[in-house]
């Protein structure tokens, strides 16, 4: 369950600074990969934290999360894989991650 989790985290990392180009400077050179590997020494003890925080959460909950960030679901779509209306899912996801942000602070 870990890997696909683990593996959404890191393929959303990599576009997010794809997407404020800190892999590659306006001159079209890349950075150094020991400059990207500080950043992934960085994200890894964040990675293990939500790792732990979801291992926490009941199995339908951790279904849904999963559903919406491993599975990159629109709440439309887990709705109607999970038989729910969609406001429910919509609800669901907001309450969940207001507990994951609770339980990653502690």
């Amino acid at each position: 369950m870990a890997l696909p989790w683990l593996t959404a985290i890191a393929r959303n990392e990599a576009l997010r600074m794809l997407a404020q180009d800190t892999l590659i400077d306006p001159t079209g050179d890349i950075n150094s990969f020991s400059d990207l590997a500080g950043r992934w020494d960085d994200a890894l003890p964040a990675a293990l934290d939500v790792q732990h925080a979801l291992a926490e959460l009941p199995a339908p909950d951790r279904r849904l999360m999963l559903l919406r960030y491993a599975d990159d679901l629109t709440q439309k779509e887990i709705a109607m894989r999970l038989g729910i209306p969609e406001g429910t899912a919509k609800v669901r996801l907001h309450r969940l991650r207001s507990r994951l942000r609770h339980l990653l602070e502690d």
